[in-house]
């Protein structure tokens, strides 16, 4: 029962009814990890520097929650998603950086749970969602456009436990014309630099 529980991360409802509950228990797993707070200045920092607005994202089971942003100075804001907002995981920027740093078979059983809910999204079919996060294992991070979004981009990191458990993510999202290639690899450097956090 432990294992499995730590498989599939913090316990309790997922889905659309079991959101609120969800959200509950990413906040508390927040502040049992001080993840709210070990990643604010981080947060802050990343969006004073790039501009760009920065996404705090925790694992609540199968899904992914919003727990905290900073927005940067760039005019063009891409508020992608609001604190708060519960997704299935592997939907959305933070996600899906989550996702993709989970053992193999763990993410496969995640996606296969999630699968009728990931459909509802069209932009994200479940081929395109294991494409991307095979790749994401490879390079050690997500670029992609965000779902439901046109013409924004977002790169995102895992933010691993010192278990090597994915707990969390920092994603940076942006308008597409500012997310050139060179500019993602740099920024996906910047977030690993700070987004190692213990116990």
């Amino acid at each position: 029962m432990a294992s499995s529980r730590e498989e599939k991360g913090l316990t309790g409802a997922s889905g659309p009814n079991g959101c609120r509950l969800a959200y509950e228990i990413g906040l508390a797993a927040s502040e049992r990890l001080n993840l709210a707070q070990l990643c604010k200045p981080a947060l802050t920092r990343i969006a004073e520097e790039t501009g760009d607005t920065v996404f705090l994202m925790v694992r609540s089971g199968d899904d992914c929650i919003c727990a905290d942003r900073a927005m940067g100075s760039y005019p063009i804001k891409t508020f992608v998603v609001d604190v708060g907002t519960c997704r299935p995981l592997g939907i959305g920027a933070g996600s899906l950086a989550i996702l993709s740093a989970l053992p193999e078979d763990v993410a496969d059983q995640v996606i296969d749970r999630n699968a009728s809910r990931i459909a509802e999204y069209e932009d994200m079919p479940l081929a395109r969602l294991r494409d991307t996060t095979v790749q994401a294992r490879r390079v050690g991070h997500v670029a992609t456009d965000v779902v439901r979004v046109a013409g924004v981009r977002a790169v995102r990191v895992a933010v691993v436990a010192a278990s090597g458990r994915p707990v969390a993510a920092m994603s940076i999202a942006a308008i597409a014309s500012r997310m050139t290639p060179d500019r993602e690899k740099d920024l996906s450097n910047d977030i690993n630099s700070l987004s190692a956090v213990s116990k």
